[in-house]
């Protein structure tokens, strides 16, 4: 017993043995207990040992990065008492732990705490010291076909198992994007935070402390001992966990099958990106690594890179998920994105608010694909919109506004598939059939319809899904900007980014044929106004400014951004315009939020 809980249960020993009114309850113990009110003594004695031991926890502090740089790196008993220390640190009993993957908990995945780290990334001359500063839960196994299925649906692997085995082989032919699908509809499932790991995360797990080819060393002669791979299988792939684990505990980190990570490929590493570094934010293709039951031993290495197009899955492909742990960890929270000053804030401000509040929210970018159907074959692109203060309205008359909260805003306006995928039908005026349905915006929807999709999708999903605020609409649509559109003041720029009267008088077009703003926002202005969360009120002057709504209730409600047969110059940032919330025009769609603060740090 630490002393922190053992001075608490000295305090409260009394209690445990005496009740008001009973023999050997003193005047100090009854009036103790009249404070402590609805409060049972042992319901006291209970919150008293929990707050001694979080006391108890924190009192010892955050145990230091693990660090992998020294010559020999970190052997084996170095590398678990790392974990141990952050695991206590973290308030778990243990550093392995089974979570479960859906909502029933019929489903699990057996995850290794993996500690912050130092490490050196790549080999040779190329190696780079790298700082990663936060733990995360990393699968000790490859998703297996019975996991994958059992969430999805469906299991598109090529050595299909069946009945039991099916829980004990990996599943592959699997594609970025039915990877990412998988974390999140497993996060929407339970409330956790499960992604892919980025590829320096991915590194770091699979060295396990060493400095090596291959976490056990040098010698390819070795390597069939920790991998499924070409010189020991070379025709399908292996039962999960056969080989041996590396000093965390992950099996088949090497070889059976190639594991997809978060980042978009790069030829090379980012040089000056040394502590939690991402990938690029455009690229062709994404990175996967840890080769396969068919890769030759030079593929093997803990630095080796590989590359497939996010659509792709062959048979060689499946990937292992990690789970963001909530908890104690200590997050400094990022300051509120300041727009007011003379020009703005300028869009790397803008990009970097992102990424620092995605940080702070626990997840690994500001851009993230969210399932709405019950299935969760049809996603939708979010970016996260960091609170901020900016100056609501025209020059003439504007009004400060903050907006205190991070909200995921769609990056396109929502299409006729999605919309299809959850209301089960698509009464757009300029309908769209088969692969088209995802590229066009739906329209001819009313207010009413619009927040019935936005309950749907949230029933369907366990998140929270809804319109935006008009406040948050504004600030969506400026990303830091003072000026009348987000690309400058002059009408004739509209047309750069709108599809308007000017250069489109005919019909909606595809979603994102416009730039972006600088939060990576599409179709802010034009191709369909967008419905907004507030009733209509006339005027711009606000008597709340901190996180404003619009007034309770009416059946008359604001739209923003004006649309395909809309002027250029009034696809601005201050536009307004209005209907009753029953009226449905080819002229109105809308745009899909979702609740963020579910993410935030517990």
């Amino acid at each position: 017993m630490s002393p922190n809980i053992r001075a608490a249960a000295d305090c409260i020993r009394p209690f445990l043995a005496s009740d008001v009114g009973r023999p050997g309850a003193t005047g100090r113990h009854v009036k103790f207990l009249k404070v402590a009110g609805w409060l049972s003594v042992r319901r006291l004695t209970l919150l008293l040992l929990f707050l001694a031991f979080a006391i108890g926890v924190r009192a010892a502090g955050k145990p230091p990065v693990l660090d992998c740089t020294v010559p020999g790196g970190a052997d084996t008993g170095t590398v678990v008492a790392a974990q141990k220390a952050w695991a206590n640190y973290l308030g778990e009993k243990s550093h392995e732990k089974t979570f479960p993957l859906d909502k029933q908990g019929s489903v699990n995945i057996e995850m290794i705490l993996i500690p912050p780290g130092k490490y050196y990334r790549g080999e040779g001359k190329d190696a780079v010291i790298i700082t990663l500063t936060e733990p995360l839960w990393v699968g000790k196994y490859e998703v297996t076909q019975h996991q994958y299925e059992s969430l999805m649906g469906e299991d598109p692997s090529h050595f299909k198992r069946e009945g039991k085995d099916a829980a004990f082989h990996p599943a592959e032919c699997m594609s970025h994007i039915g990877a990412v699908k998988f974390c999140e509809i497993a996060s929407t499932g339970t409330g956790g935070e499960f992604r892919l790991l980025s590829e320096a995360e991915w590194e770091y797990a699979c060295r396990a402390g060493t400095r090596t080819r291959f976490y056990n060393g040098d010698s390819d002669d070795k390597l069939g001992e920790i991998a499924q791979y070409g010189g020991n299988n070379h025709t399908i792939t292996g039962r999960i966990g056969s080989k041996a684990p590396n000093a965390f505990g992950l099996y088949d980190m090497i070889g059976n099958v190639w594991e997809w990570c978060l980042d978009l490929w790069t030829p090379s590493y980012d040089m000056k990106t040394t502590t939690d570094p991402m990938g690029p934010e455009t690229g062709q293709g994404f990175m996967t690594r840890g080769a396969s039951w068919s890769s030759f031993a030079g593929n093997c290495r803990s630095a080796h890179r590989g590359r497939d197009a996010e659509t792709y899955g062959g048979s060689h492909l499946g990937f292992r998920i990690a789970r963001v742990p909530s908890g104690l960890i200590d997050r400094e929270k990022p300051p509120i994105l300041d727009c007011t000053g003379p020009a703005g804030a300028d869009a790397q401000t803008v990009a970097a608010s992102q990424k620092a509040w995605a940080k702070y929210l626990g997840v690994t970018s500001h851009q993230k694909v969210f399932p709405i159907d019950k299935a969760g074959k049809v996603t939708v692109e979010m970016l996260l919109l960091p609170p901020g203060k900016y100056w609501r309205g025209d020059e003439k008359n504007p009004v400060t506004i903050t907006l205190t909260q991070p909200l995921w805003v769609g990056k396109y306006e929502v299409t006729q598939q999605q919309y299809e995928a959850v209301m089960g039908r698509n009464p757009s005026h300029f309908r769209k059939e088969g692969t088209d349905a995802a590229l066009y915006p739906i329209e001819k929807v009313s207010h009413l319809s619009a927040v019935k999709f936005c309950k749907t999708a949230s029933e369907n999903t366990g998140a929270v899904f809804r319109l935006l605020w008009e406040a948050e609409w504004e600030h969506a649509y400026r990303a830091g900007t003072r000026t009348r559109y987000y690309n400058g003041d002059a009408d004739d720029k509209a047309v750069d980014i709108a599809q308007c009267n000017e250069n489109n008088f005919v019909s909606t077009a595809k979603v994102g044929s416009k730039a972006p703003n600088a939060f990576g926002i599409h179709d802010m202005g034009g191709n369909v106004a967008e419905w907004c969360a507030d009733a209509w009120k006339k005027g711009f002057v606000e008597t709340q400014t901190t996180d404003p709504r619009g007034p309770d209730g009416g059946a008359i409600r604001v739209n923003r951004g004006n649309a395909w047969d809309s002027y250029g110059r009034t696809c601005n940032a201050t536009a307004r315009s209005l209907s009753t919330e029953a009226y449905a025009g080819s002229q109105i769609g809308f745009r899909l939020a979702r609740i963020a603060t579910g993410d935030s740090p517990r």
